[in-house]
């Protein structure tokens, strides 16, 4: 079989003396993984296309092993930035890895698709990478069967009220009022944080860009989603502390943005 395909890589790693085992998320085949033959060569024409986070058009040819063979390669758009600024690296890598993580092979969505386009796109052009990254995983457990309850308890279904004394179970999957609140695997947030994981919920994808945190908020909102993740992934992430030791350091708005209305 051989088809078509626009996708986004997601990784690329060494295989035997010239090869790459290329993990692309396209658009009609979902997640597949492809072997791009002579690549690591310098003339390689399939070594643009090939690079981390680029978008781009191939050309795939399906066999009876679990690997694709990747044929041709167009790029469509580089993102090149991505890949020379290491703060932009470290959280394009980790938005990867999660889709990779997250997503099973060959199973197409046309939302994740364009999610994470549009996430990779926003990072190109600029836009704190903290809010993209945030609702990169926030949108990904909603769609993939995760969904968070943000609207009220999850034990006794009182409905959210701006207060203090809630938090967050990530094993349960979602809120807890201040009464239900006593398990060790509740995490507690200030009213702003949980405000501002409802307020993520309600953008587009195109406008993710906007999000801002205080540097408490900030530590709060990643600190909830990391429990939500954990729950629902098996194993730890790869990236993750890379990019932890990265926001560790003094709050930066160019990379960060400032607070919203949190």
């Amino acid at each position: 079989m051989i088809y078509h395909a626009e996708g986004i890589v997601l990784r690329s790693q060494p295989f035997g003396e010239a090869d790459r085992i290329i993990t692309l998320l396209t658009r009609p085949e979902g997640k597949v993984r492809a072997v791009a033959r002579g690549v690591r060569r310098t003339r390689s024409r399939l070594m643009g296309s090939t690079q981390l986070f680029t978008y781009g058009s191939y050309l795939l040819v399906r066999g009876r092993s679990d690997l694709e063979t990747l044929s041709q390669g167009e790029i469509r758009e580089s993102l090149r930035r991505l890949r020379e600024d290491l703060d932009l690296m470290a959280y394009a890598s980790y938005a990867c890895e999660l889709v990779d993580r997250m997503m099973v092979e060959r199973e197409p969505d046309e939302f994740v698709f364009g999610l994470v386009l549009a996430v990779l796109r926003q990072m190109e052009a600029g836009s704190p990478p903290f809010g993209l990254v945030r609702y990169l995983e926030l949108a990904l457990l909603d769609r993939l069967g995760y969904r968070p309850e943000l609207d009220g308890c999850l034990r006794c279904g009182k409905a959210w009220s701006p207060g203090n004394g809630w938090g967050i179970d990530g094993e349960a999957g979602g809120l807890i009022c201040p009464e239900c609140g006593t398990a060790p695997t509740v995490r507690r947030l200030s009213p702003g944080a949980v405000e501002s994981l409802r307020r993520m919920r309600s953008l587009p994808a195109e406008r993710a860009g906007v999000l801002r945190f205080s540097a408490e908020t900030a530590r709060e909102v990643r600190s909830a989603l990391r429990d939500l993740l954990d729950a629902r992934i098996e194993g730890p992430l790869k990236t993750r502390a890379f990019l932890e030791s990265l926001e560790a350091a003094p709050w930066k708005e160019a990379n960060h943005g400032r607070a919203g209305s949190d």
